[in-house]
Protein backbone atom coordinates (compact mmCIF):
# COMPACT_ATOMS: atom_id res chain seq x y z
CA UNK A 1 0.00 0.00 0.00
CA UNK A 2 1.12 3.70 -0.36
CA UNK A 3 -0.02 6.21 2.06
CA UNK A 4 1.71 10.02 0.60
CA UNK A 5 1.84 13.38 0.94
CA UNK A 6 1.45 14.32 4.55
CA UNK A 7 4.88 14.00 6.36
CA UNK A 8 6.58 16.97 6.04
CA UNK A 9 6.78 20.05 8.88
CA UNK A 10 5.10 23.36 7.83
CA UNK A 11 8.14 25.29 7.51
CA UNK A 12 6.79 28.70 6.85
CA UNK A 13 3.76 28.75 9.69
CA UNK A 14 5.12 27.71 12.96
CA UNK A 15 5.72 31.05 13.66
CA UNK A 16 3.13 33.76 15.35
CA UNK A 17 3.54 35.94 12.33
CA UNK A 18 6.12 38.19 13.62
CA UNK A 19 6.09 41.54 11.82
CA UNK A 20 8.04 41.61 8.91
CA UNK A 21 11.01 43.59 10.55
CA UNK A 22 11.14 40.72 13.34
CA UNK A 23 13.45 38.12 12.96
CA UNK A 24 12.29 34.70 14.05
CA UNK A 25 13.09 32.77 17.35
CA UNK A 26 14.88 29.81 17.56
CA UNK A 27 12.14 28.18 18.78
CA UNK A 28 10.21 29.05 15.83
CA UNK A 29 12.91 27.99 13.32
CA UNK A 30 13.17 24.80 15.11
CA UNK A 31 9.65 23.80 15.53
CA UNK A 32 9.17 24.18 12.14
CA UNK A 33 12.84 22.09 10.78
CA UNK A 34 12.31 20.10 7.94
CA UNK A 35 15.72 19.10 8.88
CA UNK A 36 15.48 15.20 9.61
CA UNK A 37 19.36 15.75 11.14
CA UNK A 38 17.83 17.45 14.23
CA UNK A 39 16.51 15.62 16.81
CA UNK A 40 12.87 14.98 17.75
CA UNK A 41 12.80 15.86 21.35
CA UNK A 42 14.91 19.41 20.29
CA UNK A 43 11.73 20.17 17.67
CA UNK A 44 9.10 19.02 20.60
CA UNK A 45 10.99 20.96 23.23
CA UNK A 46 10.49 24.22 20.78
CA UNK A 47 7.17 23.51 19.63
CA UNK A 48 5.97 22.71 23.01
CA UNK A 49 7.67 26.49 24.47
CA UNK A 50 5.68 27.77 21.63
CA UNK A 51 2.43 26.47 22.23
CA UNK A 52 3.07 27.21 26.13
CA UNK A 53 3.44 30.98 25.25
CA UNK A 54 -0.19 31.43 24.19
CA UNK A 55 0.19 34.09 21.75
CA UNK A 56 -0.25 32.57 18.66
CA UNK A 57 -3.08 32.87 16.16
CA UNK A 58 -4.99 29.64 16.21
CA UNK A 59 -3.58 28.51 12.73
CA UNK A 60 -0.32 28.61 13.45
CA UNK A 61 -1.16 26.93 16.54
CA UNK A 62 -2.61 24.44 14.74
CA UNK A 63 0.53 24.12 12.73
CA UNK A 64 2.74 24.05 15.72
CA UNK A 65 0.66 21.21 17.04
CA UNK A 66 0.99 19.55 13.51
CA UNK A 67 5.05 19.96 13.60
CA UNK A 68 5.19 18.74 17.12
CA UNK A 69 2.94 15.73 16.35
CA UNK A 70 5.70 14.83 13.61
CA UNK A 71 8.05 14.96 15.81
CA UNK A 72 6.28 12.20 18.18
CA UNK A 73 5.48 10.80 15.93
CA UNK A 74 9.42 10.72 14.64
CA UNK A 75 10.19 9.16 18.36
CA UNK A 76 7.28 6.16 18.09
CA UNK A 77 5.37 7.25 20.18
CA UNK A 78 1.70 7.30 18.22
CA UNK A 79 -0.70 8.02 21.07
CA UNK A 80 0.91 11.39 21.78
CA UNK A 81 1.21 12.23 18.36
CA UNK A 82 -2.25 11.51 17.39
CA UNK A 83 -3.38 13.77 20.42
CA UNK A 84 -1.09 16.48 18.62
CA UNK A 85 -2.65 16.02 15.50
CA UNK A 86 -6.55 15.64 17.11
CA UNK A 87 -5.51 19.43 18.64
CA UNK A 88 -4.18 20.91 15.47
CA UNK A 89 -7.55 19.94 14.56
CA UNK A 90 -9.28 21.51 16.91
CA UNK A 91 -7.54 24.53 16.49
CA UNK A 92 -7.89 25.39 12.77
CA UNK A 93 -10.64 22.55 11.76
CA UNK A 94 -9.15 23.79 7.66
CA UNK A 95 -6.07 22.58 8.64
CA UNK A 96 -5.09 19.99 5.46
CA UNK A 97 -2.21 18.71 6.59
CA UNK A 98 -3.73 17.50 9.72
CA UNK A 99 -6.07 15.25 8.71
CA UNK A 100 -4.11 13.97 5.89
CA UNK A 101 -1.44 12.73 8.63
CA UNK A 102 -4.27 12.09 11.18
CA UNK A 103 -5.81 9.88 8.77
CA UNK A 104 -2.40 8.40 8.49
CA UNK A 105 -2.21 7.16 11.91
CA UNK A 106 -5.28 6.22 12.46
CA UNK A 107 -4.73 3.98 9.17
CA UNK A 108 -1.25 2.56 10.36
CA UNK A 109 -3.27 1.41 14.09
CA UNK A 110 -5.61 -0.16 12.12
CA UNK A 111 -8.64 2.23 12.73
CA UNK A 112 -9.58 2.31 8.81
CA UNK A 113 -13.17 3.79 9.54
CA UNK A 114 -11.65 6.91 11.18
CA UNK A 115 -9.26 7.17 8.19
CA UNK A 116 -11.76 7.27 6.17
CA UNK A 117 -13.51 9.97 7.91
CA UNK A 118 -9.88 11.79 7.58
CA UNK A 119 -8.87 11.88 4.36
CA UNK A 120 -12.76 12.44 3.30
CA UNK A 121 -12.43 15.98 5.37
CA UNK A 122 -9.02 16.85 3.69
CA UNK A 123 -11.50 16.50 0.61
CA UNK A 124 -13.94 18.59 2.00
CA UNK A 125 -11.48 21.21 2.57
CA UNK A 126 -9.81 20.64 -0.41
CA UNK A 127 -11.57 19.06 -3.20
CA UNK A 128 -8.64 18.96 -5.66
CA UNK A 129 -6.29 17.36 -3.06
CA UNK A 130 -5.17 14.06 -5.41
CA UNK A 131 -3.15 12.63 -1.71
CA UNK A 132 -6.12 12.24 0.37
CA UNK A 133 -7.84 10.66 -2.92
CA UNK A 134 -5.08 8.52 -3.20
CA UNK A 135 -5.17 7.43 0.44
CA UNK A 136 -8.82 7.15 0.90
CA UNK A 137 -8.30 4.59 -1.90
CA UNK A 138 -6.42 2.54 -0.30
CA UNK A 139 -8.08 3.03 2.89
CA UNK A 140 -11.36 1.93 1.18
CA UNK A 141 -9.31 -1.10 0.12
CA UNK A 142 -8.12 -2.01 3.34
CA UNK A 143 -12.00 -2.32 4.59
CA UNK A 144 -12.61 -4.50 1.60
CA UNK A 145 -14.26 -1.81 -0.63
CA UNK A 146 -12.60 -2.35 -3.95
CA UNK A 147 -15.31 -0.08 -5.83
CA UNK A 148 -14.96 2.78 -3.76
CA UNK A 149 -11.30 1.98 -3.66
CA UNK A 150 -10.80 2.33 -7.74
CA UNK A 151 -13.03 5.43 -7.75
CA UNK A 152 -11.12 7.60 -5.63
CA UNK A 153 -8.04 6.14 -7.34
CA UNK A 154 -9.64 7.31 -10.50
CA UNK A 155 -10.54 10.87 -9.39
CA UNK A 156 -6.88 11.43 -7.94
CA UNK A 157 -5.24 10.15 -11.34
CA UNK A 158 -8.01 12.54 -12.62
CA UNK A 159 -6.50 15.31 -10.41
CA UNK A 160 -3.21 14.70 -10.80
CA UNK A 161 -1.75 12.27 -13.81
CA UNK A 162 1.38 11.94 -12.83
CA UNK A 163 0.60 10.60 -8.93
CA UNK A 164 2.87 7.13 -8.77
CA UNK A 165 1.12 5.80 -5.65
CA UNK A 166 -2.54 6.45 -6.79
CA UNK A 167 -1.49 3.73 -9.74
CA UNK A 168 -0.45 1.60 -7.05
CA UNK A 169 -3.16 1.62 -4.83
CA UNK A 170 -5.27 1.31 -7.55
CA UNK A 171 -3.14 -1.75 -9.06
CA UNK A 172 -4.09 -3.49 -5.24
CA UNK A 173 -7.93 -3.01 -5.33
CA UNK A 174 -8.06 -4.13 -9.15
CA UNK A 175 -5.70 -7.29 -7.90
CA UNK A 176 -7.63 -7.83 -5.20
CA UNK A 177 -11.06 -7.77 -7.87
CA UNK A 178 -8.79 -10.73 -9.38
CA UNK A 179 -8.12 -7.82 -12.13
CA UNK A 180 -4.52 -9.26 -12.21
CA UNK A 181 -3.91 -7.80 -16.18
CA UNK A 182 -5.01 -4.12 -15.01
CA UNK A 183 -3.23 -4.18 -11.57
CA UNK A 184 -0.21 -5.02 -13.35
CA UNK A 185 -1.26 -2.25 -16.18
CA UNK A 186 -1.09 0.13 -13.11
CA UNK A 187 1.72 -1.17 -11.67
CA UNK A 188 3.73 -1.05 -14.84
CA UNK A 189 2.58 2.91 -14.70
CA UNK A 190 3.79 3.69 -11.30
CA UNK A 191 7.19 1.71 -12.30
CA UNK A 192 7.15 4.45 -15.83
CA UNK A 193 6.19 7.62 -13.48
CA UNK A 194 8.58 6.24 -10.46
CA UNK A 195 11.19 4.06 -11.36
CA UNK A 196 12.59 4.01 -7.77
CA UNK A 197 9.29 3.01 -6.21
CA UNK A 198 9.70 -0.11 -4.22
CA UNK A 199 6.61 -0.99 -3.00
CA UNK A 200 5.15 -0.98 -6.79
CA UNK A 201 7.76 -3.33 -7.59
CA UNK A 202 6.50 -5.78 -4.74
CA UNK A 203 3.04 -4.94 -5.73
CA UNK A 204 3.68 -6.24 -9.15
CA UNK A 205 5.97 -9.42 -8.36
CA UNK A 206 2.63 -10.40 -5.93
CA UNK A 207 0.86 -9.93 -9.24
CA UNK A 208 2.91 -11.82 -11.47
CA UNK A 209 3.34 -14.29 -9.14
CA UNK A 210 -0.61 -15.12 -8.95
CA UNK A 211 -0.54 -15.38 -12.57
CA UNK A 212 2.58 -17.78 -11.99
CA UNK A 213 4.88 -16.25 -14.09
CA UNK A 214 7.23 -16.50 -11.35
CA UNK A 215 10.58 -15.36 -13.09
CA UNK A 216 9.28 -12.17 -13.66
CA UNK A 217 8.02 -12.05 -9.91
CA UNK A 218 11.43 -12.93 -8.34
CA UNK A 219 12.67 -10.11 -11.13
CA UNK A 220 10.03 -7.55 -9.72
CA UNK A 221 11.28 -8.55 -6.10
CA UNK A 222 14.77 -8.31 -6.83
CA UNK A 223 14.21 -4.29 -8.01
CA UNK A 224 12.12 -3.84 -4.98
CA UNK A 225 15.16 -5.51 -2.78
CA UNK A 226 17.87 -3.52 -4.92
CA UNK A 227 15.87 -0.06 -4.50
CA UNK A 228 15.04 -0.80 -0.68
CA UNK A 229 17.43 -3.42 0.36
CA UNK A 230 15.67 -3.30 4.38
CA UNK A 231 11.91 -4.27 2.78
CA UNK A 232 11.36 -7.25 4.54
CA UNK A 233 8.33 -8.06 3.08
CA UNK A 234 10.43 -8.28 -0.65
CA UNK A 235 12.46 -10.99 0.91
CA UNK A 236 9.41 -12.68 2.29
CA UNK A 237 7.60 -13.03 -0.75
CA UNK A 238 10.54 -13.90 -3.55
CA UNK A 239 11.23 -16.50 -0.51
CA UNK A 240 7.22 -17.83 -1.34
CA UNK A 241 8.06 -17.91 -4.78
CA UNK A 242 11.25 -19.71 -4.63
CA UNK A 243 9.35 -22.26 -2.46
CA UNK A 244 6.67 -22.60 -5.60
CA UNK A 245 9.75 -23.26 -7.82
CA UNK A 246 11.06 -25.93 -5.68
CA UNK A 247 14.01 -24.11 -4.36
CA UNK A 248 13.58 -24.55 -0.67
CA UNK A 249 17.13 -23.83 0.43
CA UNK A 250 17.02 -20.45 -0.97
CA UNK A 251 13.03 -19.62 0.53
CA UNK A 252 14.75 -20.63 3.36
CA UNK A 253 17.14 -18.44 2.89
CA UNK A 254 15.21 -15.21 2.25
CA UNK A 255 12.61 -16.04 4.83
CA UNK A 256 16.13 -15.71 7.33
CA UNK A 257 16.69 -12.40 5.85
CA UNK A 258 13.18 -11.02 5.89
CA UNK A 259 13.00 -12.63 9.93
CA UNK A 260 16.42 -10.47 10.28
CA UNK A 261 15.04 -7.41 9.42
CA UNK A 262 11.72 -7.16 10.96
CA UNK A 263 11.57 -9.90 13.74
CA UNK A 264 7.83 -9.37 13.72
CA UNK A 265 6.79 -10.16 10.58
CA UNK A 266 4.55 -13.12 11.51
CA UNK A 267 4.10 -14.50 7.78
CA UNK A 268 7.64 -14.95 7.22
CA UNK A 269 7.82 -17.49 10.38
CA UNK A 270 5.11 -19.20 8.88
CA UNK A 271 6.45 -19.36 5.90
CA UNK A 272 10.06 -20.86 6.65
CA UNK A 273 8.09 -23.25 9.22
CA UNK A 274 6.20 -24.43 6.47
CA UNK A 275 9.01 -25.20 4.39
CA UNK A 276 10.83 -26.76 7.45
CA UNK A 277 8.11 -28.87 8.02
CA UNK A 278 7.75 -29.79 4.34
CA UNK A 279 11.79 -30.76 4.91
CA UNK A 280 10.75 -33.06 7.77
CA UNK A 281 12.33 -30.66 10.42
CA UNK A 282 9.33 -30.91 12.36
CA UNK A 283 11.08 -29.27 15.59
CA UNK A 284 12.31 -26.20 14.45
CA UNK A 285 8.76 -26.16 12.38
CA UNK A 286 7.06 -26.01 15.79
CA UNK A 287 9.47 -23.31 16.77
CA UNK A 288 8.51 -21.01 13.62
CA UNK A 289 4.86 -21.56 13.92
CA UNK A 290 5.05 -21.19 17.58
CA UNK A 291 6.56 -17.75 17.02
CA UNK A 292 4.01 -16.77 14.19
CA UNK A 293 1.34 -17.47 16.79
CA UNK A 294 3.10 -15.35 19.35
CA UNK A 295 2.70 -12.69 17.30
CA UNK A 296 -0.10 -13.06 15.87
CA UNK A 297 -2.36 -15.26 18.30
CA UNK A 298 -5.37 -15.34 15.50
CA UNK A 299 -3.24 -16.91 12.75
CA UNK A 300 -5.03 -19.70 12.15
CA UNK A 301 -2.84 -21.60 9.06
CA UNK A 302 0.19 -21.05 12.16
CA UNK A 303 -1.63 -22.74 14.58
CA UNK A 304 -3.14 -25.61 11.99
CA UNK A 305 0.59 -25.93 10.35
CA UNK A 306 2.24 -26.38 13.94
CA UNK A 307 -0.87 -29.03 14.53
CA UNK A 308 1.12 -30.96 11.72
CA UNK A 309 4.45 -30.73 13.04
CA UNK A 310 3.54 -31.81 16.46
CA UNK A 311 1.72 -34.73 14.69
CA UNK A 312 4.48 -35.68 13.33
CA UNK A 313 6.86 -36.14 15.99
CA UNK A 314 3.93 -37.95 18.09
CA UNK A 315 2.80 -35.32 20.32
CA UNK A 316 -1.47 -35.26 19.58
CA UNK A 317 -2.38 -33.78 22.41
CA UNK A 318 -0.67 -30.55 21.79
CA UNK A 319 -1.55 -30.99 17.98
CA UNK A 320 -5.33 -31.39 19.14
CA UNK A 321 -4.95 -27.91 21.36
CA UNK A 322 -3.97 -25.93 18.22
CA UNK A 323 -6.61 -27.52 16.31
CA UNK A 324 -9.34 -26.45 18.99
CA UNK A 325 -7.87 -22.74 19.35
CA UNK A 326 -8.20 -22.55 15.29
CA UNK A 327 -11.56 -23.84 15.55
CA UNK A 328 -12.52 -21.33 17.93
CA UNK A 329 -11.67 -18.73 15.64
CA UNK A 330 -13.35 -20.27 12.49
CA UNK A 331 -17.31 -20.59 11.91
CA UNK A 332 -18.27 -23.74 10.53
CA UNK A 333 -18.87 -22.13 7.37
CA UNK A 334 -15.43 -21.60 6.50
CA UNK A 335 -13.62 -22.62 3.61
CA UNK A 336 -10.73 -24.35 6.61
CA UNK A 337 -13.10 -25.49 8.86
CA UNK A 338 -13.86 -28.93 7.37
CA UNK A 339 -9.76 -29.12 6.89
CA UNK A 340 -9.46 -28.53 10.81
CA UNK A 341 -12.36 -30.93 11.93
CA UNK A 342 -10.48 -33.45 9.72
CA UNK A 343 -6.75 -32.88 11.42
CA UNK A 344 -8.56 -32.99 14.63
CA UNK A 345 -10.97 -36.07 14.39
CA UNK A 346 -7.60 -38.11 13.07
CA UNK A 347 -5.18 -36.76 15.87
CA UNK A 348 -8.26 -38.13 18.16
CA UNK A 349 -8.40 -41.28 16.90
CA UNK A 350 -4.30 -41.92 16.95
CA UNK A 351 -4.84 -40.95 20.94
CA UNK A 352 -7.90 -43.64 21.32
CA UNK A 353 -10.92 -40.78 21.63
CA UNK A 354 -12.79 -42.20 19.53
CA UNK A 355 -15.95 -40.60 20.36
CA UNK A 356 -14.70 -37.09 19.66
CA UNK A 357 -12.94 -38.65 16.55
CA UNK A 358 -16.15 -39.32 15.10
CA UNK A 359 -17.74 -36.07 16.01
CA UNK A 360 -15.40 -34.54 14.03
CA UNK A 361 -15.60 -36.66 11.13
CA UNK A 362 -18.96 -36.87 10.69
CA UNK A 363 -18.50 -33.21 10.42
CA UNK A 364 -16.47 -33.36 7.74
CA UNK A 365 -18.68 -36.30 5.83
CA UNK A 366 -21.99 -33.94 6.33
CA UNK A 367 -19.82 -31.14 4.73
CA UNK A 368 -18.41 -33.96 1.58
CA UNK A 369 -20.30 -36.59 1.46
CA UNK A 370 -18.54 -37.89 -1.59
CA UNK A 371 -15.36 -37.66 0.07
CA UNK A 372 -14.53 -41.42 0.54
CA UNK A 373 -11.43 -40.74 2.84
CA UNK A 374 -12.88 -39.26 5.74
CA UNK A 375 -16.08 -41.72 5.69
CA UNK A 376 -13.92 -44.64 5.97
CA UNK A 377 -12.71 -42.85 9.31
CA UNK A 378 -15.94 -42.21 10.45
CA UNK A 379 -16.96 -45.49 10.22
CA UNK A 380 -13.25 -46.75 11.89
CA UNK A 381 -13.79 -44.15 14.80
CA UNK A 382 -17.63 -45.58 15.08
CA UNK A 383 -16.96 -48.94 15.35
CA UNK A 384 -13.96 -48.77 17.75
CA UNK A 385 -16.41 -46.39 19.71
CA UNK A 386 -18.59 -49.27 20.40
CA UNK A 387 -21.40 -47.97 18.15
CA UNK A 388 -24.08 -50.32 17.52
CA UNK A 389 -25.17 -49.07 14.06
CA UNK A 390 -21.74 -48.06 12.97
CA UNK A 391 -21.95 -50.18 10.11
CA UNK A 392 -25.42 -49.81 8.93
CA UNK A 393 -24.48 -45.77 8.70
CA UNK A 394 -21.42 -46.71 6.91
CA UNK A 395 -23.62 -48.47 4.47
CA UNK A 396 -26.04 -45.43 4.01
CA UNK A 397 -23.36 -42.86 3.45
CA UNK A 398 -21.24 -45.80 0.89
CA UNK A 399 -24.76 -45.79 -1.78
CA UNK A 400 -23.67 -43.33 -3.99
CA UNK A 401 -19.73 -44.29 -4.20
CA UNK A 402 -18.61 -45.67 -7.62
CA UNK A 403 -17.21 -48.94 -8.36
CA UNK A 404 -14.00 -47.56 -10.18
CA UNK A 405 -13.23 -44.95 -7.52
CA UNK A 406 -10.49 -45.14 -5.13
CA UNK A 407 -10.87 -46.17 -2.41
CA UNK A 408 -14.17 -47.94 -3.07
CA UNK A 409 -12.67 -51.92 -2.58
CA UNK A 410 -11.73 -50.29 0.82
CA UNK A 411 -14.92 -49.29 1.32
CA UNK A 412 -16.47 -52.82 0.62
CA UNK A 413 -13.86 -54.58 2.53
CA UNK A 414 -15.18 -52.78 5.74
CA UNK A 415 -18.61 -53.37 4.56
CA UNK A 416 -17.38 -57.35 4.21
CA UNK A 417 -18.25 -57.41 1.30
CA UNK A 418 -14.73 -57.82 0.23
CA UNK A 419 -11.83 -59.88 1.62
CA UNK A 420 -8.30 -58.45 2.67
CA UNK A 421 -6.61 -60.11 -0.31
CA UNK A 422 -8.52 -58.88 -3.15
CA UNK A 423 -8.70 -55.57 -1.37
CA UNK A 424 -4.89 -55.31 -1.91
CA UNK A 425 -5.01 -56.65 -5.25
CA UNK A 426 -6.80 -53.86 -5.99
CA UNK A 427 -4.65 -51.13 -4.97
CA UNK A 428 -3.29 -49.66 -8.42
CA UNK A 429 -0.04 -47.67 -7.23
CA UNK A 430 2.16 -47.89 -3.81
CA UNK A 431 0.63 -45.55 -2.06
CA UNK A 432 -2.86 -47.04 -2.33
CA UNK A 433 -1.24 -50.43 -1.53
CA UNK A 434 -0.28 -48.25 1.74
CA UNK A 435 -3.83 -47.49 2.27
CA UNK A 436 -5.12 -50.44 1.66
CA UNK A 437 -2.26 -52.17 4.20
CA UNK A 438 -4.20 -49.91 7.16
CA UNK A 439 -7.53 -51.14 6.43
CA UNK A 440 -6.52 -54.80 5.94
CA UNK A 441 -5.28 -54.43 9.63
CA UNK A 442 -8.45 -52.37 10.94
CA UNK A 443 -10.02 -54.81 9.89
CA UNK A 444 -8.60 -57.76 11.84
CA UNK A 445 -8.77 -55.21 14.80
CA UNK A 446 -12.54 -55.28 14.10
CA UNK A 447 -12.42 -58.78 14.41
CA UNK A 448 -10.37 -58.68 17.46
CA UNK A 449 -7.25 -60.78 15.28
CA UNK A 450 -4.47 -58.84 16.89
CA UNK A 451 -1.92 -60.69 15.37
CA UNK A 452 -2.98 -60.34 11.72
CA UNK A 453 -3.76 -56.56 12.58
CA UNK A 454 -0.44 -56.25 13.85
CA UNK A 455 1.73 -57.87 10.82
CA UNK A 456 -0.84 -55.33 8.14
CA UNK A 457 -0.01 -52.21 10.31
CA UNK A 458 3.68 -52.71 10.60
CA UNK A 459 4.25 -52.97 6.90
CA UNK A 460 2.48 -49.55 6.66
CA UNK A 461 4.89 -48.32 9.56
CA UNK A 462 7.80 -49.99 8.03
CA UNK A 463 7.52 -48.96 4.16
CA UNK A 464 4.80 -46.36 3.61
CA UNK A 465 5.54 -42.30 3.45
CA UNK A 466 5.48 -41.11 7.03
CA UNK A 467 2.85 -37.97 5.85
CA UNK A 468 0.11 -40.26 4.73
CA UNK A 469 -2.44 -40.10 7.50
CA UNK A 470 -2.43 -44.53 7.35
CA UNK A 471 1.10 -44.10 8.62
CA UNK A 472 0.36 -42.25 11.13
CA UNK A 473 -2.91 -44.46 12.00
CA UNK A 474 -0.68 -47.44 12.14
CA UNK A 475 2.02 -45.99 14.35
CA UNK A 476 -0.56 -45.04 16.95
CA UNK A 477 -2.17 -48.58 16.55
CA UNK A 478 0.93 -50.37 16.83
CA UNK A 479 1.38 -48.20 19.95
CA UNK A 480 -1.92 -49.72 21.46
CA UNK A 481 -0.75 -53.12 20.46
CA UNK A 482 2.32 -53.01 22.27
CA UNK A 483 4.69 -53.56 19.35
CA UNK A 484 5.22 -55.38 16.78
CA UNK A 485 6.40 -59.03 16.66
CA UNK A 486 9.91 -59.40 15.24
CA UNK A 487 10.11 -62.61 13.00
CA UNK A 488 13.35 -62.86 13.63
CA UNK A 489 13.98 -62.91 16.77
CA UNK A 490 10.12 -63.33 18.53
CA UNK A 491 10.50 -59.86 20.72
CA UNK A 492 8.22 -57.30 20.80
CA UNK A 493 9.66 -54.17 18.96
CA UNK A 494 8.48 -50.55 19.87
CA UNK A 495 7.06 -48.38 16.71
CA UNK A 496 8.15 -44.85 17.09
CA UNK A 497 6.31 -42.15 14.50
CA UNK A 498 8.17 -40.55 12.35
CA UNK A 499 9.03 -37.04 10.88
CA UNK A 500 6.12 -35.79 7.90
CA UNK A 501 6.96 -34.33 4.92
CA UNK A 502 3.48 -32.70 4.34
CA UNK A 503 3.66 -29.45 2.54
CA UNK A 504 1.69 -26.09 3.27
CA UNK A 505 0.50 -23.33 1.76
CA UNK A 506 2.09 -19.77 1.77
CA UNK A 507 0.51 -16.47 3.20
Amino acid sequence: MSIVGTFAALAASASSAPPAHAQPSADQIQCASQDRALAPDVVIKSCTALIAGGTQPSRYLSITYYNRGLAYRRMGDDDRALADFNDAIKADPSNTFAFMIRGSARYEQGDTDGAIADYGDAIRVDANNALAFANRCNAWRTKGDNDRAIADCDEAIRLDPRLAAAFDNRGLARLAKGDTERAIADYDEAIRLDPAFPLAFLNRGIAHGAKGDYDRAIADYDAAIRLAPTLAQAFNNRGGIFRAKGDDDRAIADFDAAIRLDAKLAGAFYNRGSVRLAKGDNANAVADFGEAIRLDPQFVPALSGRSLAYAAIGDDGRAIADLDAALRLRSDDQPDSRVLHLRRGLASFRIGNFRAAASDLAFVVRQQPADVGPMLWLYLARARAGERDAMGRMRANARGLKPSDWPFPVAELLMDRRKPEPTLASAGNPVERCQAQFYVGEWHLLRKDRAAARRALQAVADSCPKSLAESQGAAAELRRLGGADDERTGSIRASTPDKAATKRPMR
